[in-house]
Formats: C-alpha cells, sequence, structure tokens
C-alpha cells in the first residue's frame, strides 16, 4: 500500500528538521520537534518515523568524532540502555496515547526548564554521581528514549558529572546511540511502531537532512546561539503546556 501524502510530508519535516536540530541544539528533537509533530500527526508513527531518522543522522555524525569517546562510560552505560529499551518499548505499545502525550507533555516541560537554568541561570555544578551508577543511568535514558525521545539530556547529565565536556562528550553520547539505536529500531518494529515502507521512505529523505544541517549551521550565522536557545526552550515549553492541557 503505497504511503499517504500526509504521511510523506511528516517524513520530509522529520528528515529535515533532525539535521537542521542536530545542527544547532541536538535536544530540541526531542523538546520540541516531536511534541510538535504530534499535533498533526499520530502519536506513535511520529515516534516511529523519527527514530529512523535520528538513526541515520548519528552515522552522518560519526566520522567527526571517531574514537574522541570515553569508551569505559560507553560499557558502563549500555546494559541500562539495553534493558530500558526494551522496557520502553513494551510501555509504548501498551500505554494509551492519552498517557503517552501527557507523558512526552510532562517530560519535555521539565526537561525544557532544566535547560533553560542551564542555559541561563546560574551556573549549576553536575550532580556527583558514581561511575556504577551508569547502569540505572542508562536503564532511565534508554526507556525515556524509546518512550519519548528524550534520553540524552539523562545520559549528558550522568557524562558532565563524570568530567565529560565538550568533544568528548558529545562523541560518547554518538557511541551510545550508534550501539542502542539498532536495537531500539528493533523494538519499534517488532511491536509495530515502524515497518520497511516507513523505513524505506526515510532513507529516501536522507538528502533532507543534510539540508537540515546546511539551514541550521546558516541559522547560527545569523542568530546568537543563546537568542536561538531561548527560542526553542519557550516554543517546547508551550508545546509542552498545551500537551498536558489536551
Amino acid at each position: 500500500m503505497p504511503l499517504a501524502p500526509f504521511d510523506a510530508l511528516a517524513i520530509a519535516v522529520a528528515a529535515f528538521f533532525v539535521g537542521f536540530f542536530k545542527a544547532t541544539l541536538g535536544l530540541a528533537i526531542g523538546l520540541l520537534l516531536v511534541p510538535v509533530m504530534v499535533f498533526v500527526w499520530p502519536t506513535r508513527f511520529v515516534f516511529g518515523i523519527i527514530a529512523v531518522q535520528m538513526w541515520l543522522s548519528d552515522y552522518l555524525a560519526l566520522k567527526y568524532f571517531w574514537k574522541r569517546w570515553d569508551g569505559r562510560l560507553v560499557k558502563l552505560v549500555l546494559p541500562g540502555f539495553f534493558f530500558g529499551i526494551i522496557l520502553g518499548a513494551y510501555l509504548l505499545v501498551q500505554l494509551p496515547d492519552f498517557w503517552i502525550r501527557k507523558g512526552l507533555g510532562a517530560l519535555c516541560l521539565v526537561f525544557a526548564g532544566l535547560q533553560a537554568v542551564r542555559e541561563f541561570g546560574r551556573e549549576l555544578a553536575p550532580p556527583r554521581l558514581n561511575s556504577w551508577m551508569g547502569v540505572g543511568i542508562g536503564l532511565a535514558g534508554g526507556t525515556m528514549s524509546t518512550l519519548f525521545h528524550s534520553g540524552g539530556l539523562i545520559l549528558n547529565l550522568y557524562l558532565l558529572s563524570q568530567g565529560v565536556t565538550k568533544v568528548p562528550l558529545v562523541a560518547t553520547v554518538i557511541a551510545v546511540w550508534i550501539l542502542m539505536n539498532p536495537v531500539k529500531l528493533t523494538s519499534y518494529w517488532v511491536g509495530g511502531i515502524v515497518n520497511l515502507q516507513m523505513f524505506l521512505a526515510c532513507l529516501l529523505a536522507a538528502p533532507l537532512t543534510f539540508a537540515g544541517v546546511w539551514a541550521g549551521k546558516r541559522a547560527l550565522e545569523w542568530a546568537p546561539q543563546k537568542a536561538y536557545n531561548l527560542g526553542v526552550l519557550v516554543l517546547a515549553a508551550a508545546a509542552a503546556v498545551k500537551l498536558l492541557a489536551e
């Protein structure tokens, strides 16, 4: 059965803006893109196409961060992420759409607030966490990533608590996603959230991801990063409130 034009439009929008936000503020994919798209398209359909596009975009960035990750921390969080993804996929399949949307709204509102404090408030020291807590962090991150595409902030906070910053932090996050996103996509496939038609359509839309990266880089040339981040967080908070008020 051919993909409906309106669904093809969703895949094009997801491909472009995943690239755009990867080049500007990666957390905006979960905080803004997903909440806005679920106002227009079915919730699980949006989650599926975003998952495929994020998987593809990680491979585009891998060459820039090759072997710059912290291998020890990657190994610590992987077991938790694996089981978190399985748990998240089970909940995504079983929970009513109402609760998924409410959970998405609540989580985005909390994460937007935390990110706003980090961006514009007093500099907060990351919480001190023992490295062995990576298993629990992975479980939480994998669950939140599969349920709401918001596991990145949890992983970032853990890596900051271990003294990982800048390029090694980004590289470590990418290494985790490179290894875990195939598990996530497989769980989506088994749960009926992703199918072959959607996957192939997302592959065909890959050039739009490159266009989004290019547009994102151009946007930051005329919009100061702080002002841009503020705009994204305000829109994310507004979308989250609207989801909660539905």
